[in-house]
Order: C-alpha cells, then sequence, then structure tokens
C-alpha cells in the first residue's frame, strides 16, 4: 500500500532504477527505498537484476494508475479505511457516530470517489466474464 501511495510502482513504470534512482523520484530516504524494494521483490510486485528494478507483470497490470482494471485507488483508499476502523472503537464505546463522510477531506473524497468508479468498472468487467451482464446465460 505504502509503495502505492509514494508512488514506487509509477516511478518504475518509467523504466528500470536502481534504489538511489528510485528515491530520488520519489523523494524518499535511499536506504528505506532499498528495504522496500528488497520487500516487494521478495513478493513478486518489482524484480532485481544487477541492482536495477522493473516492474513485475502483476504490478504493472494492476497497481498503475493506468492499468484497465487498477487497483491503485483501493490501496490508497485502504488508508482511509483503516483510520475509519480505528474510530469504531470510539463508537462502540460511547454510541456516538464518527461522521465519517462529513469530515473527509477533498482529497478523501477524490480518492473514495475513484474507489467507487474502479470498484464499479471491476464489477462490471467479471460480471461480463461470468455472463451475467449484456444478456449471458447468467443474466
Amino acid at each position: 500500500m505504502v509503495a502505492t501511495k509514494l508512488g514506487i510502482f509509477e516511478a518504475l513504470a518509467k523504466g528500470e532504477c536502481t534504489t538511489h534512482e528510485a528515491a530520488a523520484l520519489c523523494g524518499l530516504d535511499q536506504h528505506a527505498t532499498e528495504a522496500l524494494l528488497f520487500a516487494l521483490a521478495g513478493a513478486g510486485y518489482v524484480r532485481c537484476k544487477a541492482m536495477r528494478y522493473t516492474l513485475a507483470p502483476v504490478a504493472r497490470k494492476w497497481l498503475l494508475k493506468s492499468s484497465p482494471q487498477p487497483l491503485y485507488d483501493y490501496m490508497l483508499f485502504n488508508f482511509l479505511n483503516w483510520t475509519w476502523d480505528e474510530r469504531f472503537e470510539g463508537f462502540l464505546r460511547t454510541g456516538k457516530s464518527p461522521h465519517i463522510h462529513q469530515e473527509m477531506s477533498n482529497d478523501e473524497w477524490r480518492v473514495y470517489h475513484y474507489l467507487v468508479k474502479s470498484a464499479t468498472c471491476c464489477l462490471k468487467a467479471t460480471l461480463r466474464g461470468v455472463g451475467m451482464l449484456s444478456g449471458g446465460k447468467g443474466a
């Protein structure tokens, strides 16, 4: 999630990078970026050859803003969701609603809006694939 938020995948989409180059492109600490890229390589999201990192196909397919069915907005939404989940404890203790939608910033609304849009596109593609849209067998 943090690699999405801080632009690591978008930086690598432009071409292969060393740790130093990726850190510079994203405005991050080089040592911390090295640890992140190492973890991303271990998880299969990036590849490393001769100390140069590239996107793995799975990251290119799902984690870029420009991906056909991106999870980019979903990754950013998870940061919002965590803050909302943390507020539910207060609700359960006091009974007072956290008023999540009324307190969202413009940036948070943008992420929320794009998530709904992305989720709708993915759901439609899935339903088409199993024949539940456009008069298919399951319609």
